[in-house]
């Protein structure tokens, strides 16, 4: 799922909740749980397009995608391959490494709500989870130009909104991280 799915996802939702006069933090820690199945969907789209492709590997994950593909396409362009070869060069799947990580993080979201949070935990949750998931995610991906020090845009919108969002979770639990740390000092 890219990062304008899920924009767009959030402003629909905020756009509806507004709408109908709803709570939008509370309706959104309801809503973020279910996104990782929007994400599943949206990455077998892509793996079924060819689209948002891994970098070329000898890993034993490695797949071919057919002529005509984005990968192919690129290779050939590249000239990896010739334009009379079939298949592309292997490439790092990233389309079904990010359906593993979605499922993950449905779990790890649904988990969390079950625990009753506070508001807003869910959402910091989500968002640290996705970025960093894009991080890692993307030194393996050939489908973005690198920027900066090797890096590619949404490798540095993560080093901005991992931070953040764990500095807001931070100040979010200061009172219980400041108990727990005075009931250890002082029994």
């Amino acid at each position: 799922m890219t990062l304008g799915t899920v924009t767009g996802a959030i402003l629909g939702a905020l756009i509806y909740f507004e709408l109908k006069k709803l709570p939008k933090l509370k309706c959104l820690e309801i809503f973020f749980p279910c996104l990782p199945i929007g994400g599943i969907l949206g990455r077998l789209g892509c793996f079924c397009e060819g689209c948002c492709y891994g970098t070329v590997t000898n890993s034993i994950f490695g797949l071919r995608f057919p002529m005509h593909s984005p990968a192919w396409s690129e290779q050939v362009n590249k000239q990896l391959i010739s334009s009379d070869q079939f298949f592309s060069l292997p490439v790092h799947p990233t389309q079904l490494y990010e359906i593993l990580v979605w499922i993950l993080m449905g779990i790890i979201l649904i988990r969390i709500r079950n625990k009753n949070p506070k508001t807003g935990t869910i959402t910091l949750c989500f968002l640290i989870l996705y970025f960093l998931t894009r991080f890692i995610e993307d030194f393996v991906r050939s489908d973005y130009s690198k920027i900066y020090l090797n890096l590619d845009l949404m490798q540095w919108l993560a080093l901005i909104v991992i931070p953040i969002c764990i500095l807001c979770l931070l100040y979010l639990y200061r009172d219980q991280l400041f108990l727990t740390s005075e009931k250890k000092t002082n029994p």
